[in-house]
């Protein structure tokens, strides 16, 4: 099971996207489930992510259906998807009009 990002271009910066995956990959506390392949809390998730990502945007979030994250303005998706991918791996999918995709 792996996290699949999905960032607005406005929103998407190498530093801000190192500043994810970092924060994920220090998390010594929950690194040995995501070498196991499972995935920590998705709301926890978020909850950081929105720090890290949007800034204080957090109130947007409406709610988390089947692990799937978005607010009004479609600023952040997150789901969960299963890849035959080692963990820690960062990857770029295509960028979309809406953002690009990053999953590691």
């Amino acid at each position: 099971h792996f996290i699949l990002y999905r960032i607005p271009n406005y929103f998407r910066s190498e530093k801000s996207v190192k500043a994810i995956v970092e924060n994920e990959m220090i998390d010594g506390g929950r690194a040995k489930e995501r070498q196991r392949g499972r995935t920590m809390d998705i709301s926890s998730r978020v909850n950081r992510h929105m720090d890290l990502v949007l800034r204080g945007h957090k109130d947007q979030i409406l709610e988390i259906k089947n692990q799937m994250l978005a607010n009004k303005n479609g600023i952040l998706e997150i789901k969960e998807i299963i890849q035959d991918r080692p963990p820690g791996t960062l990857t770029q999918a295509p960028e979309t009009p809406n953002g690009s995709w990053y999953a590691y």
